[in-house]
């Protein structure tokens, strides 16, 4: 007798989301990043931890564009008004 397994991958739920998807996007700052700390950021509702892309001080209530991804952070730079 022959039981043969059959392996399925669970697919993500509807509506998660992956951290790349976020590059190019715009949101604003909650705390304001320098750079040497790390500020928080809000983006379609969610914060996340966030540095400058270019190594300047971001006051909060900035508008931001995510420019890329570090680990767990994202790099932002202001967005030109």
């Amino acid at each position: 007798m022959c039981v043969a397994l059959l392996y399925t991958q669970k697919s993500a739920p509807e509506g998660s989301s992956n951290i790349d998807a976020l590059v190019g996007r715009h949101g604003f700052v909650i705390v304001a990043i320098t750079p040497m700390r790390p500020g928080s950021v809000k983006i379609g509702g969610q914060l996340w931890m966030a540095v400058s892309a270019h190594q300047e001080d971001i006051p909060a209530n900035t508008v931001i564009e995510i420019v890329y991804v570090r680990g767990a952070h994202l790099a932002v730079k202001p967005v030109a008004q």
